[in-house]
């Protein structure tokens, strides 16, 4: 799921520069050392650790915009009632990416 969810942000925004980090501790590194526009989160991470990655970049990191990307529905409603922008993977298409991400680019 990663590689396609890279090659299509890659091919959506062409100027993006895009990177994986694969823990907690690399996002902390990562997000003290640059200024990400966009940071996509995955919900599905085992132990919830997508869930105290968006939670950390929303309380410390607040110059960083965080998307959580959800897996099913109950994700979704779960991040909305902690306040977190979301997206719900199932079913989104390339277009459907590009808009949402560019919607929350905008605000």
């Amino acid at each position: 799921m990663y590689a396609s969810l890279r090659v299509m942000l890659k091919s959506l925004f062409p100027q993006a520069q895009i990177r994986q980090t694969e823990d907690l501790l690399s996002v902390r590194l990562f997000l003290t050392a640059g200024r990400p526009l966009l940071v996509l989160v995955d919900a599905g991470l085992p132990r919830d650790e997508g869930w105290h990655i968006a939670a950390e970049v929303k309380q410390n990191y607040p110059l960083h915009h965080a998307i959580l990307l959800a897996h099913h529905p109950q994700q979704v409603e779960r991040a909305c009632q902690a306040g977190w922008d979301v997206l719900l993977l199932e079913g989104m298409t390339a277009v459907g990416l590009s808009a949402a991400i560019g919607r929350f680019l905008e605000n």
